[in-house]
């Protein structure tokens, strides 16, 4: 199983984004995590679990698709177009909660309101 992965990574590096392992870990690479070729070269191979870490910047840097990485089945890639609907989507859903908690601040407001002419109902009632 590992060693299919591993050969998966190879394939992706290769094919998707067109660099050598050596390139691939550069590219990669940020100030707080550097990846070493060799390390590259061993979760290829079979010679080292591959991290979680580097299946996430493959799937958002060059939108690896994990059912193909686990399963093998399916493209390398997320069909763009569904991960554009995916983003327009929650887009849509954000700006929909954006509203109810306005509406909710609102309503807040009004129970706060109701509460004091209540309270002062019941006030008058007892005078």
């Amino acid at each position: 199983m590992l060693n299919e992965e591993g050969k998966r990574l190879g394939m992706f590096i290769e094919r998707v984004c067109k660099l050598s392992q050596r390139a691939f870990a550069d590219e990669i690479s940020t100030a707080e995590i550097r990846w070493a070729p060799s390390h590259i070269n061993k979760y290829i191979n079979g010679g080292l679990l591959i991290p979680l870490d580097l299946l996430k910047i493959l799937h958002r840097r060059w939108l690896l698709n994990y059912e193909w990485f686990f399963e093998g089945t399916g493209s390398l890639q997320v069909d763009q177009l569904n991960r554009r609907s995916i983003n327009h989507d929650l887009t849509d859903i954000l700006a929909s909660v954006a509203v109810i908690e306005s509406s909710m601040v609102q309503v807040r407001r009004d129970i706060k309101q109701l509460s004091r002419d209540l309270y002062s109902i019941k006030h008058e009632v007892k005078e």
